[in-house]
């Protein structure tokens, strides 16, 4: 079987989804299928190495990257003429290839589970909709403009016919179920499946020294993307009402994503609020 994973990212980016992706690539790899990846070409993390080639063999997965603008410090309208960059690469790469199988996340949202659906029904393959949130809905609790007023209306509309053309669809949770079925699109194929541990592939060791906790340091962390979504700024301004009672809490962040930069600006010379970057898994 000819099978077709996407997601904007995809390994050595340092998103999540881009370590889940080739884990669930190379197990479809092993069981005798011809897997195909298709992502972007910049990386999720702003220093990190962008030179990947535009397609390569990694292992028994077929890689291909579309170009896009660098998005670090990049103007809205940069990041959404790379969404729609990206999901019309992903449109054509399965009209091209026409496998038997396409997946999409959703992200970005809305559009590309939109593009690989529309695609997969052209070419008579089947799709799969992976979805790790659910639009607009998140940008409706979350104050984004995707979920205001008119636009709401829209999004949810194209990720209706999107919903209604896929095989499966995957949800992390029985709440996350239930908020597509209160849709009333009816009996819709979906399946709770959460992740699972995943291999960075990079080798073993322990973390930096500079990042271990200083003795008698209680310390909070919060590890993975620091994205616009995890509401992270109200967070650590409640966080940060201990500090004065409490001189020893540290607040320290580890990774990297679009309010990072925000959120150093926000606790700059802060003694109390520190920042690591993105660690290997393992460590």
């Amino acid at each position: 079987m000819r099978i077709l994973l996407s997601h904007r990212y995809f390994w050595p980016d340092s998103a999540p989804y881009a370590f889940l992706l080739r884990a669930i690539g190379e197990d479809m790899a092993d069981a005798g299928h011809e897997v195909h990846v298709f992502a972007s070409k910049p990386s999720y993390r702003k220093n990190a190495e962008t030179q990947t080639p535009k397609s390569e063999k990694m292992g028994k997965l077929n890689v291909s990257r579309t170009w896009v603008f660098q998005e670090a410090g990049a103007h809205v309208i940069i990041r959404a003429l790379n969404v729609f960059l990206y999901c019309m690469g992903l449109f054509f790469k399965t009209l091209r290839l026409r496998p038997d199988v396409v997946t999409a996340s959703s992200f970005p949202p809305v559009f590309a589970g939109y593009a690989a659906g529309l695609a997969a029904k052209i070419t008579g393959a089947k799709f799969i909709y992976h979805c790790q949130d659910i639009h607009p809905e998140v940008s409706e609790l979350s104050g984004g403009a995707m979920g205001r007023g008119i636009f709401a209306k829209i999004f949810r509309w194209l990720d209706n016919q999107t919903l209604r053309r896929a095989s499966a669809i995957v949800v992390l949770s029985d709440d996350m179920a239930d908020t597509l079925k209160r849709r009333n699109l009816g009996d819709l194929p979906i399946y709770v499946i959460n992740n699972f541990a995943l291999d960075s592939g990079e080798p073993l060791g322990e973390p930096p020294a500079e990042y271990a906790k200083p003795e008698g340091t209680r310390r909070v962390i919060f590890a993975g993307n620091i994205g616009r979504f995890q509401n992270l700024e109200t967070l650590s301004t409640g966080i940060a009402q201990c500090f004065a009672r409490h001189p020893d809490l540290e607040l320290f962040f580890l990774g990297d994503g679009k309010a990072l930069a925000d959120l150093k600006a926000q606790w700059a010379g802060n003694p109390q609020v520190k920042f690591a970057p993105f660690l290997p898994l393992d460590q």
